[in-house]
């Protein structure tokens, strides 16, 4: 079972893209291209204190602020569809992708959180990705992961899942942050109730039912705080 939580009416930051605006070349073989040094809207250059802090270290893993050098793992990891078959928009074209990444960064820039690459320190293996981003609907901050299915079984998703969240409350300043679970998704209602969240809710989207989770700072554990 995949280690992912998912809600099809985040439209923000990558991959929470609403499907009315998705790119007209999401599922087309559009060819891939290597980024190039610089992206137009989204360069890193001169903020790269911003990534510096923003980079998280856990244990086992490293999250850091995605960027132009992730494009190829991320392509990889939204193209599979043991991992992105059943997500919003499902699996990305190459193309896609490097849009996303491009809002991604242009996100983190504007709000010092985002997504993040998820990666083991010892060997850089890009194992996903996990993020925040404000919702549209008005619910919240949300938190959402995704992980390839070599990482999947090994508690990574869990691990990556608190260090977001305490960033969150943490060095983010985020007093309350959200998850949307499908219910029958019993793995990432398990890590989300693992790191400490608590089903708060629920609504229907396309007839699937959808869990709301919840966590507030005043709340969290200051033991599952990650080392920033």
């Amino acid at each position: 079972m995949n280690n992912r939580c998912d809600n099809p009416t985040d439209t923000v930051a990558g991959w929470w893209r609403h499907p009315a605006e998705a790119p007209d070349h999401i599922g087309t073989n559009t060819p891939y291209e290597p980024a190039p040094a610089v992206w137009d809207g989204a360069d890193w250059r001169g903020a790269e204190t911003l990534r510096r802090r923003c980079t998280v270290r856990t244990p086992r893993l490293t999250l850091h602020p995605v960027g132009p050098e992730h494009l190829e793992d991320l392509v990889a990891l939204k193209t599979d569809p043991e991992v992105f078959g059943a997500m919003l928009n499902g699996v990305r074209s190459p193309a896609c992708v490097r849009e996303e990444l491009e809002d991604d960064i242009d996100y983190w820039r504007a709000r010092e959180h985002g997504t993040w690459a998820v990666e083991r320190p010892g060997d850089g293996v890009f194992l996903g990705i996990v993020g925040l981003a404000d919702r549209p609907d008005g619910r919240g901050v949300a938190l959402r992961f995704a992980l390839g299915p070599t990482a999947q079984g090994c508690g990574y998703a869990r691990e990556a899942a608190r260090a977001a969240l305490g960033f969150g409350h943490g060095p983010a300043g985020l007093p309350r942050i959200i998850a949307v679970a499908h219910e029958a998704n019993l793995a990432s209602r398990a890590v989300l109730a693992g790191i400490g969240m608590r089903e708060c809710g629920h609504f229907l989207r396309c007839g699937r039912r959808k869990l709301v989770f919840e966590s507030w700072r005043d709340a969290y554990d200051a033991r599952c705080s990650p080392m920033v």
